[in-house]
């Protein structure tokens, strides 16, 4: 997402007006996926193949696939008012104010900020993700495909489609999709990163694989990745190590399931310590961190004088999914029961308050989850 200031928060007004303002020194950052930017820019276009961008007096490119994002300085006052909306976790006006600039955009696109309704309709997608609405982003998705479809946003709005999907149990249709993608990958010639993201999404899609079998693949995936995608080659780790957890609870061997846990522990260990990924990839490595550094302190003798110190570094890892990643919502409410689950073997008077109170907010937040009924089996009733 955009890197926003405070200060769009206080007024819309105040925002649509800086947006139309020549402001010395406000220009456009392009993050990249190898974690560096380019900065003090102005987008130019935001095509298929090449993102254009004005660099002092000269126009430059870089290649699509490699871009993970780009902060603009100066959006259409209707965007501006849905990032304020948005900023502030109000997602339907956000929503709403979005609506309202791409019906506008498509009827009269617009001659200033041109990369605009592409853009908007990726924040839309974004948004309904956000908050679970499958069917509207599938729509929205759509939408862009149509009528953006040479932008950089159509790969994007293919795999946000195919993964909302499989998360919503629709595995057939989300491989549907990536074949759809597959077809756009080869019609447009689009190769690098884009193929290795369909390949990756070929592994996780597929219902039918073993255990062994999907590490294997998984691993394949993560090596074609390499240092050039790092922001697939930690999505495909990340799905390794929850691939080694799955691995080790049908596992009947104690040592190869003890060494699938310690592989897993690393793997989500040097996804965190080598962030250069989505906040879903994030999410789920810190939350599969904390579920290695459980299982580990939960194994230990309570007279271990190393117990603490594991499972308070787990606490750690789940709470930051909850503080830091509360918009990854199919991680948030497992992290928070599990942060209670880790207080209550911590023991003391006060670990075990904030057990219940996790317990309590999960129950109160996510109601209708698996998470928050295991909750209720562990929340005393006052």
């Amino acid at each position: 997402m955009s890197k926003r200031t405070p200060f769009l928060t206080l007024s819309a007004t105040l925002s649509a007006a800086v947006g139309l303002l020549a402001v010395p020194g406000l220009a456009d950052t392009i993050n990249l996926t190898s974690g560096k930017t380019i900065d003090d820019v102005e987008i130019k276009e935001e095509k298929l193949d090449f993102v254009t961008y004005k660099e002092g007096r000269e126009n430059k490119q870089v290649r699509s696939e490699e871009v993970l994002s780009i902060d603009f300085a100066s959006k259409p006052p209707l965007v501006d008012r849905a990032e304020a909306a948005l900023d502030e976790e109000n997602y339907e006006a956000g929503a709403q104010d979005l609506e309202d600039f791409i019906a506008g955009a498509l009827s009269k696109p617009p001659r200033r900020h041109p990369w605009s309704p592409p853009y908007a309709m990726y924040r839309l997608i974004e948004v309904y993700e956000t908050v679970g609405e499958v069917e509207l982003l599938v729509k929205a998705a759509d939408r862009l495909l149509e009528n953006a479809g040479e932008s950089r946003y159509a790969p994007l709005a293919f795999l946000k489609k195919a993964d909302a999907l499989y998360d919503s149990g629709k595995a057939s249709d989300a491989m549907e999709v990536k074949t759809a993608f597959d077809e756009l990958l080869s019609q447009k010639n689009l190769g690098g990163r884009w193929p290795v993201e369909s390949d990756l999404r070929g592994v996780l899609f597929d219902t039918k694989l073993s255990a062994k079998k999907r590490e294997a693949a998984l691993k394949e995936v993560s090596g074609k990745a390499g240092v050039a995608y790092p922001t697939v080659r930690n999505r495909a780790e990340v799905a390794l190590g929850e691939a080694l957890i799955l691995g080790a609870g049908s596992e009947k061997d104690e040592g190869k399931k003890k060494e699938k846990w310690e592989s897993a522990e690393k793997v989500f260990r040097d996804v965190t310590e080598d962030p250069k990924a989505d906040d879903r990839t994030l999410a789920a490595a810190w939350s599969g961190l904390g579920d290695c550094l459980y299982q580990r302190g939960a194994s230990m003798a309570q007279s271990d004088t190393k117990r603490d110190k594991v499972l308070r570094e787990a606490l750690m890892a789940y709470l930051r999914v909850v503080v830091v990643y509360k918009l990854q919502l199919g991680y948030v409410p497992k992290a928070m029961f599990w942060a209670g689950r880790t207080f209550d073997l911590l023991g003391d008077d006060e670990s075990r308050d904030r057990a219940q109170e996790m317990y309590s907010k999960v129950i109160r937040s996510f109601r209708g989850t698996r998470w928050a009924d295991e909750a209720r089996g562990f929340r005393k009733r006052k």
